[in-house]
């Protein structure tokens, strides 16, 4: 899979889903969202609530930091309250982690096998941002090396708010 898998992830116009040979658990019940603070990242929590509905899934919101500082900190309680906002007028359950440290998709990887989850979502590329590298490099990482599907979405030109996320 690899580099070809990515190359038509950060291509494509739709969503895409990569799927590693060794991949054994079927439908999606728990949901691996991770989310940074660009704009970007935010588009994708509308689509793992949709397929949270429709398996009846668990969304964990795993929320990135580079670091511990009080304004990082705060930028990501509002990230983490709009999140929540949505998914609750949603009615989808969810759980949430806050990891810090520098390699995002180590990060978001681990989380997501310890926690027995069925999908990682991901944006294929995005907006440059204090933590905009999570889904630069590190998406190709985590393609590479999931053993958990992961689902690649495309971000759209123009921001769109998460009052509707």
């Amino acid at each position: 899979m690899g580099s070809n898998a990515y190359k038509v992830a950060t291509q494509s116009s739709c969503p895409v889903l990569t799927v590693q040979k060794s991949a054994e658990r079927k439908g999606f019940k728990n949901i691996a969202l991770p989310v940074d603070d660009s704009h970007a990242s935010r588009q994708k929590v509308k689509q793992a609530a949709e397929l949270a509905k429709r398996y009846g899934s668990v969304v964990h919101v795993v929320a990135l930091m580079p670091d511990n500082e009080s304004s990082t900190k705060h930028k990501f309680e509002v990230l983490l309250k709009q999140v929540n906002e949505y998914l609750e007028k949603n009615d989808i359950p969810r759980k949430n982690k806050t990891l810090v440290g520098d390699n995002f998709a180590k990060l978001a990887m681990k989380y997501a096998n310890e926690n027995n989850c069925d999908l990682i979502t991901i944006m294929s590329e995005q907006d440059e941002s204090i933590t905009g590298y999570i889904m630069g490099p590190a998406a190709q990482q985590v393609v590479n090396h999931s053993q958990i599907p992961v689902l690649f979405i495309k971000p759209e030109e123009t921001y769109i708010q998460i009052g509707g996320m």
